[in-house]
């Protein structure tokens, strides 16, 4: 998610955010009657880490089309140059699974000290 914030633009027009170097489209947002607009917005994770560049195309107070560039850094958290292990879990599947397996352990440690309290 990035935030983008605008501000110039006709009040109540309809600003697009477009991401750049190859043009992607993420999403809308309404200025408000002060001309500006506070909105997030969503990036593909395919997004290749590098320079990119957010694009705002609205209008102006005289009702001329306007485009405004922001130069934005990618930073990728994971270096999509490894090679793939064939796994397709998520961070969320391998946290459950951890959560699962923890959870056995400990049923077979309270199961151990029931029995070893019996005897």
């Amino acid at each position: 998610m990035i935030d983008v914030e605008g501000r110039g633009f006709m009040p109540g027009s309809t600003v697009q955010v477009w991401l750049h170097s190859t043009p992607v489209f993420l999403g809308e947002a309404l200025a408000g009657a002060d001309g500006s607009f506070v909105q997030s917005f969503a990036v593909s994770a395919t997004t290749v880490a590098g320079e990119h560049h957010v694009v705002l195309t609205g209008q102006d107070p005289a009702n001329n089309p306007t485009e405004i560039e922001l130069a934005v850094t990618v930073v990728s958290a994971i270096n999509t140059n490894l090679p793939s292990t064939g796994s397709g879990w998520t961070i969320e599947q391998l946290l459950l699974a951890g959560l699962l397996l923890g959870g056995g352990i400990a049923s077979i440690a309270v199961a151990r000290r029931r029995t070893q309290r019996a005897r």
